[in-house]
């Protein structure tokens, strides 16, 4: 079951659209429904304060800089996130997810995607899939859970040459199984499960 922090009562509502003053916006996306987010019509401030993403919903980025905050993945189902255009999207933290909700990432052409698992839950980092469609020139940023034993981490799909994984501190990051893999620092246990040893890297 999905774990939603509870976040304090909002000074304003969340409104279709974007809305606020000029440098925090709020936005919320429908059911089914497709917004795309320029230069022209994105918040002066480069932050949105409070995103609604329900099911089947579209937020696409196009050549923006924008920080996402207090996000709220409504009801069960995917939603898709573009970059587009060198679009440079950091992701912010969970406000709540319904249980049984996903969230593709798609990164295209010169974008970039931050992303810090400690800013969601695990059961929410699980099902989020990262999509590279790049052809080579897209980059993910990426931190993993401080706490050990949350080893939950993203899909990562359509990865090629010239794509970069990178993470926050500056260590470069793997794909396998299809998972973003995060490698140990040196000495450090992996986590075991039930009744066996932990294993350390050779």
């Amino acid at each position: 079951m999905v774990r939603a922090r509870v976040r304090p009562t909002r000074a304003r509502p969340i409104a279709s659209s974007f809305s606020g003053d000029t440098d925090m916006a709020s936005l919320k996306l429908a059911a089914h429904e497709t917004e795309i987010i320029g230069p022209s019509n994105a918040p002066a401030g480069g932050v949105y304060k409070g995103v609604v993403l329900a099911q089947q919903s579209k937020l696409v980025l196009d050549g923006v800089e924008l920080v996402l905050n207090d996000i709220t993945l409504e009801r069960l189902g995917p939603r898709t996130v573009d970059l587009i255009n060198g679009a440079t999207v950091r992701i912010g933290e969970l406000a709540f997810a319904s249980i049984g909700t996903s969230v593709l990432y798609r990164i295209g052409p010169g974008c970039m995607l931050v992303m810090d698992a400690n800013l969601s839950e695990p059961e929410v980092v699980a099902m989020t899939t990262v999509e590279f469609a790049s052809g080579g020139t897209g980059r993910l940023r990426y931190a993993p859970f401080s706490n050990p034993m949350w080893q939950k981490s993203p899909r990562v799909v359509g990865h090629v040459d010239g794509d970069v994984l990178e993470h926050i501190n500056g260590t470069m990051l793997a794909v396998e199984n299809g998972r973003l893999v995060v490698p140990l620092p040196a000495g450090k246990a992996t986590p075991a499960a039930p009744g066996q040893g932990s294993r350390r890297p050779l």
